[in-house]
């Protein structure tokens, strides 16, 4: 399937493909690469036609492969969060135990002279 067909049918920008894919996708997109570039070196192959024809013919083995192994099609395959979410949630657990680290100090008595006495900062 070509990226943009995946990017339409996943809702995403076409630069962003990779972000939205799993290890198990991203791992077979790294090694139908790979397993292309070892196929052109010890065939020797060459010539614009023979070379698509190579890459068409190992991605269809990655794909069949998976098919086999994992029991769907690699498009099919479950989606990860995309990146900026995770970033954007990642961040707010950051930010809620900060908040959660200050009370902490502040209702024990700690305050912010004697942080800074330690060499602690507060971030707010």
């Amino acid at each position: 399937m070509f990226n943009t067909a995946l990017a339409d049918r996943r809702a995403v920008n076409k630069t962003k493909l990779y972000e939205t894919m799993g290890r198990t996708e991203l791992a077979a997109n790294l090694f139908r690469i790979t397993q292309t570039e070892e196929r052109i070196k010890n065939q020797n192959i060459q010539g614009q036609n023979k070379l698509q024809d190579a890459h068409f013919e190992v991605g269809r083995e990655v794909r069949n492969m998976i098919i086999k192994n994992v029991g769907t099609e690699p498009e099919n395959l479950p989606q990860e969060k995309r990146l900026r979410k995770l970033k954007r949630n990642f961040l707010k657990k950051i930010q809620i135990k900060r908040k959660t680290s200050r009370i902490s100090f502040l209702s024990a008595g700690v305050n912010l002279a004697q942080l800074q006495e330690l060499g602690l900062k507060l971030i707010n």
